[in-house]
């Protein structure tokens, strides 16, 4: 199968060199690295063309679009069986690659491989993940890390990356779900996602729950399908955090 990472990139040239390094640094070499720049403003573009004296990769620039737009022109632009969209400013374990790519082999009706995320930076810890529970994905939140390895005939049946304000991952995951393709998990710690400064998702408690909904209800009929599931188990974890404490003996 050949395997293909994207590399969007925007303004991050302080962090692309260590981006593309954990690339080359992977234990199952990909087919194409495609780097996008999206009309950054800062050093990001001369880094890149010195980068190309040390590291193989393709470079493609546009006028600023925005993520998704530059998503969805990457994914277009590749033609991999597999791929994963690595953000400029993250890193790639050694084994990112080589293990799920192993794992999407041997799960072939699944969507995508995910693996738990390792935080570095301001933050240093590890978020695990979870075993793929449908219910769970779409009554209560996203557990599934933005860099999965997807399998490119299933990423084509969905609607692709859509434009919001936050949550694209999330909205992407539930489109799999709704064309029938579920995720398999890793439970290793092989993305890497850095920490630095305030995070473009990072939207009022008003606008995310708005946002929130509006995702929902683009999936109607994931919410008809699983609400046997989740919503008794939400009804139970309303009453046990409603339920009066015991009266002292």
């Amino acid at each position: 199968m050949t395997v293909d990472v994207i590399v969007p990139c925007y303004n991050y040239g302080r962090f692309v060199g260590e981006a593309l390094r954990s690339v080359a640094a992977q234990t199952l070499a990909p087919d194409r690295v495609l780097v996008l720049d999206d009309g950054s403003e800062d050093d990001s573009l001369a880094i890149l063309h010195q980068l190309r004296g040390e590291l193989e990769f393709e470079l493609v620039t546009q006028p600023n679009a925005g993520l998704v737009a530059t998503l969805r022109r990457a994914v277009q632009e590749t033609s991999s069986d597999l791929f994963v969209t690595l953000s400029a400013d993250d890193r790639l374990h050694p084994e990112f690659l080589e293990a799920t790519t192993a794992l999407l082999q041997a799960t072939p009706d699944a969507g995508y491989c995910y693996t738990d995320m390792r935080r570095f930076g301001e933050i240093d810890d590890v978020l695990a993940s979870a075993p793929f529970d449908a219910a769970r994905l779409v009554y209560r939140d996203n557990y599934i890390s933005g860099g999965a390895l997807m399998r490119r005939t299933a990423y084509l049946q969905t609607q692709g990356f859509s434009e919001l304000l936050a949550y694209e991952d999330w909205d992407l995951w539930l489109s799999f779900l709704d064309a029938g393709f579920e995720g398999v998990h890793l439970a290793r710690p092989l993305y890497e996602w850095r920490q630095h400064g305030p995070s473009r998702n990072r939207i009022g408690r008003r606008e995310e729950f708005l946002l929130r909904r509006r995702i929902q209800l683009r999936h109607r009929g994931l919410l008809m399908r699983h609400a046997g599931q989740e919503l008794p188990a939400a009804l139970r974890r309303g009453l046990k955090r409603w339920r009066p404490d015991p009266p002292a003996a």
